[in-house]
């Protein structure tokens, strides 16, 4: 069994607060140091399951384990976008040019850059909770039409219930001013 405990080291200057340092205790007692002291590659990260694969924003999450720590992480790899730094040095490096094909004018090719300017940002989370893991999934979106019959008969009774809730939200917030008419 695993237990996560939290234990804090005191300044020795006493201006800053405590630094707190994340340790994971298995049932020997003994600690590991967080995951991120070492990491140098991935190479031990396995992967169970991918939990988003987003295209559009260029981002893939997978749900995983590192064999030398216990407990599950969550990993996120993005593609950053191009800067003008490194396209300025981009196809003068080692690359690689194929072809898909090509018409009159046009060609389609697989295009590979040097290692160095092909970087991925990846974010490691470790441990991570079932609240996190829960955050990189991807999750179903519903598209609810209104009718003016259920605004009629469900929104507008629960806006007349939180009136006052939304009258107190007004006055803190008084460049919110919405109409809500009954």
């Amino acid at each position: 069994m695993e237990v996560l405990t939290i234990s804090s080291e005191e300044s020795t200057n006493g201006d800053c607060p405590a630094e707190k340092k994340l340790n994971l205790v298995d049932e020997n007692g003994s600690t590991d140091t967080s995951i991120h002291e070492n990491l140098k590659d991935l190479s031990n990260f396995a992967v169970k399951e991918i939990l988003q694969n987003n295209t559009n924003r260029k981002v893939t999450c997978l749900r995983g384990s590192f064999s030398s720590h216990p407990g599950e992480a969550v990993v996120v790899l993005e593609k950053p976008a191009f800067s003008e730094e490194i396209l300025k040095d981009y196809f003068k490096g080692k690359d690689n040019l194929t072809k898909s094909f090509h018409n009159d004018i046009y060609g389609d090719y697989r295009y590979n850059p040097s290692s160095d300017l092909n970087a991925v940002k990846a974010t490691v989370i470790h441990p991570a909770t079932e609240k996190t893991i829960q955050r990189y999934t991807s999750q179903k979106h519903y598209m609810i039409e209104e009718s003016p019959k259920i605004y009629k008969d469900i929104i507008l009774p629960n806006l007349a219930e939180e009136e006052d809730h939304l009258q107190v939200n007004m006055r803190k917030y008084p460049f919110n001013n919405y109409n809500y008419t009954r």
